[in-house]
């Protein structure tokens, strides 16, 4: 450690009216099932160091997806799903 510091900056994030997604099941071991209000269209998973790990393109008109996440290490992640409208980004737990 040098005793420097650094900062990174601070986004507000206002969630989107209208917007509801749910995550089963939560913790997760194998598949986790997404479901929206909005048609979904990418799905990105993001590991505790900020970095996607995965990220599926939905293609077609649906608002429920299925990822299958069994190569994931344990540990906690956030998933962002992105819509044709809005966006939303949850955390969720793989054991």
């Amino acid at each position: 450690m040098d005793g420097k510091v650094s900062y990174s900056g601070i986004e507000m994030i206002k969630p989107a009216t209208g917007l509801s997604v749910s995550l089963a099941p939560n913790p997760v071991h194998d598949r986790l099932i997404v479901s929206s209000t909005d048609n979904i269209k990418t799905l990105s998973i993001i590991n505790s160091k900020g970095q996607i790990v995965k990220q599926v393109f939905v293609s077609g008109i649906t608002n429920q997806h299925e990822i299958e996440l069994k190569e994931l290490p344990a540990g906690s992640y956030f998933i962002k799903v992105a819509g044709e409208n809005q966006g939303w980004t949850r955390q969720f737990i793989k054991q």
